[in-house]
């Protein structure tokens, strides 16, 4: 399928052996291979008119959207368990097709990878798996981390927990195997997440005898 650039974009170049390629549904050189990066080149002049389209947007995430290479041909459906992106092409062996991200661990979010073939790549060399898992499961790690390892971490950093859970569950990974997790996003960063995983909150003073009778 082929794909009208954004106004913006004025094609792609590949960052090994500099050619240059029209926009399209492609991530890598077809000279280079995996390893040929293109990257997007773009008309900056065209760019600097969004200026005042983008200052009327939502400060979240998506703010910068219409800066994003995705084509305006796409009109991408919603992320949810059995279609991300990259969780698709894993398993239909297709092209990837970008899509919004609508989740809970949005830092991880990428609706549009950048090198998704050499990512697939990686993982399938040894034989590897890919695990989809709702935000409810990603709220329940948030929950057994806390409980059983005194970790408090934020969504995106405990969604490793939640896809062991899953492999475990798919006997992808047996119960007798021994698995590292590593979360480096501390719950903070998520406060709400955090409400929205635990339920009301206790508001005390901040003393250890108040703690206490919290546990008593």
């Amino acid at each position: 399928m082929k794909y009208s650039a954004p106004e913006f974009v004025t094609g792609l170049k590949c960052l090994i052996c500099e050619n240059s390629y029209p926009y399209g549904n492609i991530f890598t050189c077809p000279k280079c291979g995996i390893e040929g990066i293109l990257d997007v080149q773009y008309d900056y002049t065209k760019i600097s008119n969004l200026k005042s389209q983008i200052s009327n947007h939502d400060f979240n995430i998506w703010r910068y959207r219409d800066l994003l290479p995705i084509s305006p041909d796409i009109h991408p459906p919603i992320l949810h368990v059995g279609w991300t992106p990259i969780y698709d092409a894993f398993y239909s062996c297709n092209d990837l097709i970008p899509s919004h991200t609508n989740t809970i661990a949005d830092s991880i979010a990428v609706g549009t990878p950048r090198n998704w073939r050499r990512a697939i790549q990686q993982i399938k060399l040894p034989d590897g798996k890919m695990i989809a898992v709702s935000d409810d499961e990603i709220l329940e790690a948030m929950r057994i981390t806390a409980r059983l390892g005194g970790v408090f971490g934020e969504p995106a950093g405990v969604t490793g927990v939640a896809g062991l859970k899953r492999a475990t569950e798919k006997k992808i990974i047996k119960p007798t195997e021994t698995v590292l997790v590593v979360i480096t996003g501390n719950g903070l960063k998520d406060i709400q997440s955090a409400k929205q995983a635990v339920g009301k909150e206790y508001l005390i003073e901040p003393t250890l005898e108040a703690v206490r009778k919290i546990f008593a």
